[in-house]
């Protein structure tokens, strides 16, 4: 990992907060995560000092709460060889064929891609030989509202 072969991360969420609450039931909105990351890549570069300054390249890609449009911006930056690590995903439909299909995006250098989401509370995504590399930074709903 460095400047010159950084880590690839794409973020795609919608570009702005969306009234459609059931797509987006926790307000996730590239205006509103950029923030965060950037803090967190601060703290990494230069607090903790975990990897080189500059060795993340953050694309950050509008998914339009669609289940079409959204898988589309894995898939683009994955063409381009520029996809590593996915964080993100808003909406359950655009997150579920993008975590069914990491596995098997393999490489020279990699064994498929991660995808680490908030979003994925959903029972069908606990079957972990259908979806190999997700990680849920959340409980499903069967832990949170039992």
């Amino acid at each position: 990992v460095s400047v010159i072969h950084p880590v690839h991360i794409i973020i795609p969420l919608p570009l702005e907060e969306s009234s459609e609450e059931l797509k987006n039931p926790f307000k996730l909105s590239i205006l509103k995560v950029r923030p965060v990351v950037d803090l967190a890549l601060d703290d990494a570069y230069r607090k903790f000092q975990y990897v080189p300054p500059d060795s993340m390249a953050i694309t950050y890609r509008d998914s339009r709460l669609s289940d079409a449009h959204g898988p589309n911006v894995a898939i683009q930056q994955l063409v381009k060889n520029r996809l590593d690590c996915i964080i993100g995903y808003a909406f359950v439909y655009a997150l579920a064929p993008v975590a069914r299909m990491c596995p098997y995006w393999q490489d020279d250098d990699s064994n498929g891609i991660p995808v680490i989401t908030s979003i994925g509370l959903t029972m069908n995504l606990d079957n972990k030989e259908e979806y190999q590399t997700l990680t849920r930074i959340s409980g499903p709903y069967k832990v949170r509202f039992f």
